[in-house]
């Protein structure tokens, strides 16, 4: 099994590697152009736009993505497969017309709630109508995980990078409509797809509504709206604090150590998500061999492994990443890299116990976490932002991620067995050393300028790999298994 299970998780992996990248490339191939079209106080403006829309985002999408890929699992045949989409879109249309006819007053009530960042009006309107179709084109995205059609998935991908790099050039370049150019782009490009794939689903499954399917949909995903709109304004929340307690400026520099965090995500967590997060589904709801689950666990001790020299090394190169992409104006931004990675990082252990908690069917429980979180957020960050500006909101956000990872842990004990086969004291280790590694090296060179004391953080990244082979070494069933998947040897 070791091996049939390992290969098929490098496999969809490795394919939803390339489609995450390619459906997200576009915005970092255009993030130089970005830095130096954009003022930073115009690039906080965006940011605080796409916060914005996240939230709305997350509130419209009503858990329907999740609680579809729940339901395609249970799927025999087209007929089914074409019953659950058919529900999950009419699921999903009632909503989005609210949304986009309140679109207008809705701009005009965010720009003033952030009226000292001087955000135009006509952003937040455009924002608001983008996320709707952005949620569509996530709906799509979840059918083809939910079928394991990978290879559809990076075909929709790479579509939305090519039209929004295309649109978004012109826009920048030949119009030089700025923020209202990129949002533009970003609409014109998913719309596109999203009228493509209704016709593409119409024509392979016998779209159909039910309303038990609608009741099971809304039962799954209406439960963890509340937590999703929380999450998705927790997630908002420092940058909203910066913008008016700080400035616009702070919020571009504090959002593009975000958005550098987001190259890990795309290109490493999100492929491995996709995947893990149906087969954890499946073997939680009874398809799979609970004997297999040490597989699962050695799975996940090498994606972490994986992730976290990942995030170790942009951590120490991201001063001469951002002086290629950027203005001076944005070298700051390299100080906040290691938080937003950090907080990335806890946000993934979250995410994998949220898999029992939703297989188990009690998904009240991630709202309740998120709540108890977002509760702690608003004191936490007006405190942390007042007193020590972005550099408190950094240390907020991992110190939140931190405590709603060992909240969900603790609630997901009681569900399900990811948590026993968890590899904590593994994680705890190459965690502490990838921390310990970078503050060693700040402490010893002081702030990184870009191409100074390269030679100190080679060294960290060297030790920090001899901490892995050690870990790797200790665990023998790890190595076993990975020869087994890679066809180099044979389960005893």
């Amino acid at each position: 099994m070791a091996r049939s299970e390992l290969s098929s998780l490098a496999k969809h992996s490795g394919i939803y590697f390339l489609g995450s990248v390619l459906n997200r490339a576009a915005s970092f191939i255009l993030l130089p152009l970005y830095l130096n079209v954009l003022t930073p106080a115009e690039f906080g403006w965006l940011s605080v736009v796409l916060a914005s829309m996240e939230i709305l985002a997350l509130v419209l999408g009503m858990g329907i993505g999740a609680a579809m890929v729940r339901l395609l699992v249970d799927c025999e045949g087209p007929r089914d497969t074409g019953r659950v989409i058919g529900s999950s879109l009419m699921f999903f249309v009632l909503p989005s017309l609210v949304v986009l006819a309140l679109a207008w007053p809705g701009g005009q009530l965010a720009a003033g709630l952030v009226a000292n960042a001087g955000i135009a009006p006509e952003l937040f309107t455009l924002g608001f109508a983008t996320a709707v179709f952005t949620v569509l084109f996530e709906i799509v995205l979840s059918v083809f995980r939910g079928l394991k059609l990978s290879w559809w998935y990076t075909a929709f991908s790479t579509g939305k990078s090519v039209l929004f790099l295309v649109l978004n050039s012109v826009f920048l370049l030949i119009f030089d409509w700025g923020v209202t150019g990129i949002l533009l782009g970003t609409l014109t490009s998913v719309l596109v797809l999203c009228l493509f794939a209704l016709v593409w689903f119409a024509r392979r499954f016998p779209l159909s509504v039910t309303r038990a399917d609608m009741r099971r949909l809304g039962a799954l995903g209406l439960p963890i709206v509340p937590g999703a709109m929380l999450d998705a304004v927790f997630s908002a929340l420092d940058k909203f604090y910066l913008a008016a307690l700080v400035g616009p400026a702070a919020v571009g520099i504090y959002a593009l150590a975000a958005r550098l965090a987001h190259l890990i995500r795309i290109a490493i967590a999100a492929p491995f998500a996709q995947i893990w997060t149906v087969r954890r589904l499946e073997v939680e709801t009874g398809d799979g061999n609970e004997a297999d689950l040490p597989v699962f666990r050695n799975a996940l001790l090498l994606f972490l492994m994986v992730f976290l020299l990942a995030c170790l090394t942009l951590s120490l190169i991201s001063p001469e990443v951002i002086w290629l992409i950027g203005r001076d104006e944005y070298a700051r931004a390299a100080d906040f890299v290691p938080f937003t990675l950090a907080g990335l990082f806890f946000y993934m252990l979250k995410w994998n116990f949220e898999i029992g908690i939703f297989a188990a069917e009690k998904t009240i429980w991630i709202s309740a976490v998120s709540l108890t979180i977002l509760v702690l957020a608003i004191p936490g960050y007006q405190w942390s932002v007042s007193t020590h500006g972005a550099y408190g909101a950094a240390a907020t956000l991992v110190t939140l991620e931190a405590l709603r990872a060992v909240l969900t842990a603790t609630l997901a004990a009681w569900m399900s067995s990811l948590v026993r086969n968890f590899p904590f004291w593994e994680t705890i280790v190459i965690f502490a050393a990838a921390a310990a590694c970078y503050v060693a090296v700040r402490l010893h060179t002081g702030p990184f300028e870009p191409f100074v004391a390269l030679g100190s953080r080679c060294l960290a990244l060297a030790f920090y790999c001899g901490v892995l082979g050690v870990v790797f070494a200790t665990k023998r069933d790890l190595y076993e298994d990975l020869r087994i998947a890679l066809g180099k040897g044979r389960k005893t």
